[in-house]
């Protein structure tokens, strides 16, 4: 059966806007599949990143939690020290209190 000229014209363009349906179809998903992949790459930075940054969180509270013993561990040396100074100048105003009655004594031995 012949067929007439718009006939032919129409299915060209039907076919031709088929075809470019299908390639703008094909390009939207090759586009998606590379932002989908870019997206995951980028989702596993952030994570990756997110776990080292809890990593690191741990580590400097390990650090202050070792600077606070540190602390504790120099007041405790710091309080001691001042207990021997004190012992120390106690002792040495006990000596000096000696001395003093010491040469009181002899002074007024040697007087007479």
């Amino acid at each position: 059966m012949p067929q007439c000229a718009a006939h032919d014209t129409f299915e060209r363009l039907w076919q031709q806007s088929i075809d470019n349906l299908s390639a703008n179809i094909k390009t939207g998903i090759e586009s998606l599949n590379k932002q989908s992949s870019e997206n995951g790459a980028a989702l596993t930075l952030v994570l990756r990143n997110q776990a080292d940054r809890r990593e690191l969180c741990g580590k400097q509270g390990a650090r202050i939690d070792g600077a606070e013993v540190d602390i504790v561990n120099l007041w405790k040396t710091v309080s001691a020290l001042r207990k021997l100074v004190y012992m120390a100048a106690g002792g040495l105003l006990v000596v000096q209190f000696i001395l003093t009655v010491a040469a009181s004594v002899a002074v007024k031995f040697i007087s007479g």
